[in-house]
């Protein structure tokens, strides 16, 4: 008997006693003293309210794996969340109302919480009285400014940054350059985990996006990176590895909270499709990045075969080597043989894997994950799976600070947010300015709609002025809060002659261009700059007879086999189209190649192993773990380049493609047959 079939049972049993108790005070009740009138009246109140209680729970779809207890918490949870969306939407509507206000009213009280730290002394945060106080006597900030701060609070010196102990020094993910660690208090914690869910809630019900419903769990794809101590004995590691607490994961979540400590990624991805797949009801499936998701579907492309077995027989298959026995028994413990649940899996599956969100979970209504910026050409990838499922951010966030709420979300993945006007202070530099060592800044009332500005902030953890490096569009206001969506980060962007011709410009362009070709679409793209590219591919050209120009790297999503057999001519008229499309789009890199500072771009093709190649490499060679990993957009480094002209597409003959086409299709039938996971790495999944 499942925790929902028990609460029935409770439920009919409430009704039949709270029938009972009304029937014996309307007919026998006078007969006896007041105290026991009362004393039955007090008991059928409860009664009631037990049954009432009962029936709502009864009334909403359930997974039918989760204890009593956990129903009961989770229901619970759900009405204190109600009751925080309700709190915190007044509270941010009534910091809109006045932006300008909410960000001085934010500033001081952080000033003068903070002033008598070893900081707030070393800079004087004692004589500031106001927002033009601070603009004149502090300056702008970058990670250099904080290292022996954050060096001291390693050590366990408290009063450095902030006066109380942080509750980890967070670590970013170091993909686009070296990881910065930042001290994260239990302040910033609670306003991601409590204030920014119900803010951006709320924000989803109001743009008509309706929330799982309240009884149905989450497949949480975390994949957490290893966790260490600092000197002091301050856990480190990315944020979002401490974001909740087990007990907390298992009010929410499907898996079971050891399956969310398991670094490796292969085999943290199976064991969350193996729990998320047994549950029919499963509400949504959440992953910091689109990325993720993407990852995880093709997971389930590759592994399908070996995850209905383990469902069926009820245990998990001792093909998955990188489980330890002891946590292989401890997870076992949660499952049972359902040979049903599998054979409907498996008929899905066999079905083909279009839609097939829908197919395997009927009642999952979004899908949550990062999808602006370098996630976006993961939002098309993602459609074959998701078909006209939502997949959604929630808010704008870094290790540095929760800087937007995402209140508008087109299909195209560029999320919008609105700026957290009451809970970090933010200051914007104008993106022609943004290479200036000391640029002035605007405030939030001053942005203007349609322009691009560089984010620079103030946090409650210590960051005073501190440039993000994050590019950003003011798109529109929200009564008087800015709006703005993620364009690039500064260094991201292709900037030979100083012409910033943006992620955001690339990317429509190519997809514009792929267009022309039916049935392709881009997968993944990244750039490169002339200069670096003639020195990977080892040119012997005086570099200063020619003219610069920009290099992007493409991986095709649909099958490449109309483009084999002459893709030299492709090239050349790809080019020419994307030249012409960036053009329209950047209107700073059309002027530059009106006036020929900059030649056309080269386009180099290349074959369904690059990026997941470049993946793997980076994991190996970064400090990244796979839940925060982003592909950089432009590749800085030579290995880098050399790494994609490796994977480059030659041009090939016929008999070229006829044998290709044979290999292709062995590959096909051995990843649909895949049992053995002791080789499958996370570069393999993407």
């Amino acid at each position: 008997m499942t925790a929902q079939e028990k609460v029935r049972l409770a439920c009919g049993i409430c009704f039949i006693l709270a029938l009972g108790q009304a029937i014996f005070l309307l007919s026998r009740g006078h007969k006896h003293h007041h105290d026991v009138q009362a004393l039955v009246g007090l008991g059928l109140g409860m009664t009631i309210s037990a049954a009432l209680f009962t029936f709502t729970m009864c009334s909403h779809h359930c997974s039918p794996f989760i204890s009593i207890k956990v129903l009961v918490l989770k229901y619970a949870f759900h009405w204190l969340l109600w009751f925080l969306k309700r709190k915190h939407w007044h509270a941010f509507q009534k910091s809109n109302e006045n932006c300008t206000k909410a960000q001085s009213e934010f500033l001081l009280k952080t000033i003068r919480k903070q002033q008598d730290t070893a900081y707030g002394k070393d800079f004087n945060l004692k004589e500031i009285s106001s927002v033009e106080d601070f603009l004149k006597k502090h300056p702008l900030t970058t990670y250099d400014h904080y290292r022996k701060y954050i060096k001291r609070v390693a050590k366990g010196e408290q009063g450095v940054m902030f006066h109380k102990k942080p509750s980890v020094l967070g670590k970013t993910s170091g993909t686009t350059g070296l990881a910065k660690v930042f001290p994260v208090s239990e302040e910033y914690m609670n306003n991601i985990t409590l204030r920014g869910n119900a803010v951006t809630s709320a924000l989803r019900n109001q743009a008509g996006i309706a929330d799982p419903k309240p009884l149905q769990m989450t497949c949480s794809l975390l994949v957490h990176g290893a966790v260490g101590f600092s000197e002091g004995g301050t856990p480190v590691g990315s944020v979002t590895a401490f974001m909740m607490s087990d007990a907390i994961r298992e009010i929410l979540f499907c898996t079971p909270p050891l399956g969310a400590s398991i670094v490796h990624e292969p085999t943290s991805m199976y064991i969350h499709a193996l729990f998320a797949l047994r549950d029919e009801h499963l509400g949504s499936i959440w992953s910091p990045f689109a990325s993720s998701l993407f990852i995880f579907f093709r997971f389930l492309e590759v592994s399908w075969n070996m995850l209905v077995q383990d469902i069926r027989s009820g245990s998990i298959s001792e093909k998955l080597p990188s489980l330890s026995p002891r946590d292989r028994e401890e997870l076992n413990r949660f499952l049972y043989p359902m040979p049903d649940r599998a054979n409907e899996i498996e008929r899905q599956f066999r079905m083909g894997f279009d839609n097939i969100v829908s197919r395997l979970w009927p009642r999952m209504p979004v899908l949550y994950g990062v999808t602006s910026g370098s996630m976006q050409p993961f939002v098309q990838r993602l459609k074959k799976y998701s078909g006209d499922l939502k997949i959604l951010s929630g808010f704008y966030i870094s290790t540095e600070g929760l800087v937007g709420y995402a209140c508008e979300f087109p299909d195209d993945g560029q999320t919008k947010y609105v700026c957290v006007a009451d809970g970090i202070f933010c200051e914007f530099i104008p993106a022609d300015y943004c290479e200036d060592e000391n640029p002035g800044t605007l405030l939030m009332d001053e942005v203007r709609e349609g322009e691009c500005y560089e984010l620079v902030i103030t946090n409650t953890d210590g960051l005073y002025r501190y440039r993000m490096g994050d590019v950003v569009l003011i798109t529109g206001f929200y009564n008087t809060t800015p709006i703005f969506q993620f364009q690039y980060r500064n260094g991201e962007l292709l900037s030979l002659c100083a012409e910033k011709t943006s992620e955001v410009a690339v990317t429509k362009a190519l997809e514009e261009t792929a267009e022309k070709w039916d049935d392709v679409e881009i997968a993944q793209y990244v750039c490169a700059e002339s200069p670096l590219y003639d020195e990977a591919r080892g040119t012997n050209e005086d570099l200063s007879a020619n003219i610069l120009y920009y290099v992007i790297f493409v991986e095709l999503s649909a099958s490449t086999d109309s483009l084999l057999t002459s893709v030299r001519n492709v090239q050349m008229k790809f080019e020419a189209e994307f030249d012409a499309n960036l053009r329209t789009f950047s209107e700073s890199y059309d002027k530059c190649r009106e006036k020929s500072k900059l030649g056309p771009p080269r386009v180099v093709f290349l074959d369904r192993h690059a990026f997941s190649h470049f993946r793997g490499f980076l994991l190996e060679t970064s400090t990244a773990s796979a839940g925060q990993f982003k592909i950089p957009k432009k590749l800085r480094e030579l290995r880098w380049i050399q790494l994609f002209l490796s994977h480059e597409i030659k041009t090939v003959s016929v008999d070229d493609k006829v044998e290709d086409k044979v290999e292709d299709k062995v590959d096909d039938k051995a990843e649909d047959e895949v049992e053995d996971l002791s080789k499958v790495t996370g570069d393999d999944l993407v």
